[in-house]
């Protein structure tokens, strides 16, 4: 596999988990959280893939049991949209179903307090978002 550095997003109404790969290194790590409602989020959001030299940005959808797409998916592709406007990358969708009940249960199970999960949930969801998409690729090659 090629390297291929990534930028994972986890959106959310209220908050937006960005986590960051480099295939070359197989790394995956959280950046940070940010506000969904903050009018400076495209930039920030700019600001990351410039400095990370970003190739391609991966953005969890969360599908329904039956892979139809759940209420907030239209909320997502239009943030996508609007992200598009901004940057010339790249942009695709995964399945991210139940990706932030998976890293809550890991932080409940690891005895992280409910202050530290909240702060850390997001962007941890970003990262799940992140080796989900590089383990398929690397099936996909085979």
């Amino acid at each position: 596999m090629k390297n291929i550095k990534l930028l994972g997003i986890d959106y959310g109404e209220k908050n937006i988990g960005i986590a960051f790969a480099d295939t070359n290194y197989n790394i995956v790590i959280p950046i940070t959280n940010l506000k969904s409602s903050n009018k400076t989020v495209f930039l920030e959001i700019c600001n990351i893939i410039k400095e990370k030299k970003i190739d391609k940005i991966i953005v969890g959808l969360p599908l329904n049991k039956d892979a139809t797409e759940s209420k907030i998916c239209g909320k997502i592709k239009k943030f996508v949209i609007m992200l598009n406007s901004f940057i010339d990358i790249p942009v695709e969708f995964i399945d991210e179903t139940m990706t932030t009940k998976e890293i809550e249960a890991e932080l409940i199970n690891l005895k992280v307090s409910y202050k530290k999960r909240k702060e850390k949930i997001d962007q941890l969801s970003a990262c799940l978002i992140l080796e989900n998409y590089i383990n398929k690729i690397k099936y996909e090659i085979k």
